[in-house]
């Protein structure tokens, strides 16, 4: 879990959000901790029965996954640098085939210069596939290592109007020469403006432009030619956030996105997008995150141009003492597949994934601590070897160096 929130944290352009941290004091902090996790997963593969005894697949297995994380910021006058992530490696008792380095790393400096707030990021993410978004009997997987590099600007005061503009680059790179099709390049420009007041908030109007082509999955289209397949998205919206007191605090935003495929035979897309955070504390010890947003995005899924996703979920954490806390977790994830119309309908199937987990954290000391989760998924498709569900429970140990 720690890797995927790196890498969604990477993926994520709303670009106004910047403003809330606009000449935030910096203080030192390096937090390194080594941590082991034990993993039974009921399904691997995430398939059916049917596909598994098809083509030999060990369904369930254990997982044993050492990682270092880290969390490193380090001021230097008036400017600072940092470092977050996770290195891990990942060791299966039946499927040794899948072992696999975890890697996730997200590193940057914030300055200050001249009334404005750069900041200089690259990002790097090494993983294998999740299998429920790859279909390989052979049961190998893929490795995909995503870069990422950036530079954004907020100018202005910490009062009254601020305007920002962004710029991203990323690379996604697949290691098997079957998913060789789905490795791309994309580019984001993004700007926006914003007015914040204490006893108001902060309001921002945004807009961003992102262009992405798959380098080696292109098509014959007739009285066209040779065409490299890839998306390009407009998107502008408002975003709100506000702190009400403190026990509610979040941020709303509504926008509108278009989506114009490089191939014509690719359905275009024009809709709504929104966005929701919202963290809930009725009591000292509850808090509770409420989310939902819809995302339109490239796809690493083969042949696939874009996806539409709208995820909702729910997460939180509840103190039954001074050392034990309950957690819990549930989502709800409904994602369109768009791409050419020659393989719409025959490979892109919208699917449904249900989310729910509980779990216990215990804290035995401010540097050791003992973790164990429980969760089960569930997919709906319309398409047969798409459809499965699993368990896996986990337990886990961390020492803080």
């Amino acid at each position: 879990m720690r890797l995927a929130s790196i890498i969604a944290l990477g993926l994520l352009s709303t670009s106004s959000a910047a403003f809330a941290q606009l000449k935030a004091p910096v203080e030192r902090q390096v937090n390194i901790q080594a941590a082991t996790t034990l993993t039974y997963d009921s399904n691997v593969f995430n398939t059916n029965a049917v596909t598994q005894q098809l083509f030999g697949q060990h369904g369930s297995d254990i997982r044993a996954t050492p990682s270092l994380d880290f969390d490193v910021v380090l001021p230097v006058s008036r400017q600072s640098v940092y470092a977050h992530g996770s290195v891990g490696y990942d060791f299966y008792k039946r499927n040794h085939r899948l072992n696999r380095e975890r890697i996730g790393v997200d590193a940057g400096a914030n300055l200050d210069i001249a009334g404005c707030a750069p900041n200089l990021n690259v990002g790097y993410t090494r993983a294998q596939s999740n299998f429920a978004d790859i279909f390989t009997p052979t049961g190998r997987g893929n490795v995909e290592t995503r870069k990422t590099m950036g530079a954004s600007a907020v100018c202005g005061g910490p009062l009254g109007l601020q305007a920002g503009a962004s710029y991203s680059h990323s690379e996604s790179r697949n290691s098997g020469a079957f998913f060789d099709r789905q490795s791309y390049n994309s580019d984001t420009i993004g700007a926006n403006v914003g007015y914040i007041r204490p006893t108001f908030g902060v309001l921002s109007l945004y807009g961003n432009y992102t262009t992405t082509s798959y380098l080696n999955r292109r098509f014959l289209v007739p009285g066209v030619g040779i065409v490299n397949d890839g998306i390009e998205t407009y998107a502008a919206g408002v975003e709100f956030q506000r702190n009400i007191g403190s026990r509610i605090s979040g941020s709303v935003s509504l926008g509108y996105t278009w989506v114009r495929p490089k191939l014509p035979i690719s359905p275009r897309f024009n809709g709504a997008s929104y966005g929701a955070d919202i963290t809930l504390m009725p009591t000292d010890g509850f808090q509770v995150t409420l989310s939902a947003g819809r995302d339109v995005s490239a796809s690493n899924l083969l042949d696939v141009s874009y996806t539409i996703t709208d995820l909702y979920s729910l997460g939180g954490t509840y103190a039954l003492g001074q050392s034990l806390t309950l957690t819990f977790d549930a989502s709800h994830r409904s994602r369109k597949l768009r791409g050419p119309a020659v393989v719409q309908g025959l490979m892109l199937q919208d699917d449904t994934v249900i989310t729910g987990g509980v779990g216990l954290r215990y804290r035995m000391n401010e540097r050791l601590m003992f973790d164990t989760h429980f969760s089960q998924v569930r997919r709906d498709s319309d398409a047969l070897f798409q459809r499965y569900h699993g368990s896996q429970v986990s337990f886990g140990v961390s020492l803080r160096l």
